[in-house]
């Protein structure tokens, strides 16, 4: 019920909600790296940022409080439509989405595997959110 809410006021809002194939990623933004450190192993000053991108289209965008799954669960129900094929890295708090209601596919970034191809032609990748990343935050 929570949650027809959010999307019903969205709408009234001029919000919709994000559907089709998307990407989902997260990076961190500002600080200063200390002990050689990056990314999530990162334990300081930095700020967490939660995109979502439709393939060929929208983008979306939230500073969020931490990468943990139930943060991202709940960025990703707030702004994407049940359904949809959501494709992420290997990052944990992705994990669940499948019990969610949408189709998940993955990359291994730390095994170098950048585009997975399916069967049925879907290509898994994050590739348009890590390059919205470079260009916002200085990577």
């Amino acid at each position: 019920m929570g949650h027809q809410i959010r999307v019903l006021m969205a709408k009234a809002d001029g919000f919709e909600a994000l559907g089709g194939h998307l990407e989902a990623d997260e990076t961190y933004v500002g600080g200063n790296a200390v002990g050689g450190k990056r990314g999530r192993a990162f334990d300081g000053n930095k700020t967490v940022v939660a995109g979502l991108s439709v393939r060929g289209g929208r983008k979306v965008a939230k500073f969020v409080p931490d990468a943990k799954m139930v943060t991202l669960k709940g960025f990703i129900l707030e702004n994407v439509e049940p359904g949809g094929t959501i494709s992420t890295d290997e990052h944990g708090g992705y994990n669940l989405l499948t019990s969610y209601g949408y189709e998940h596919g993955r990359v291994n970034h730390s095994k170098e595997e950048w585009v997975r191809d399916e069967a049925d032609g879907k290509a898994h990748h994050t590739n348009t959110l890590e390059g919205f990343w470079s260009c916002s935050n200085g990577r």
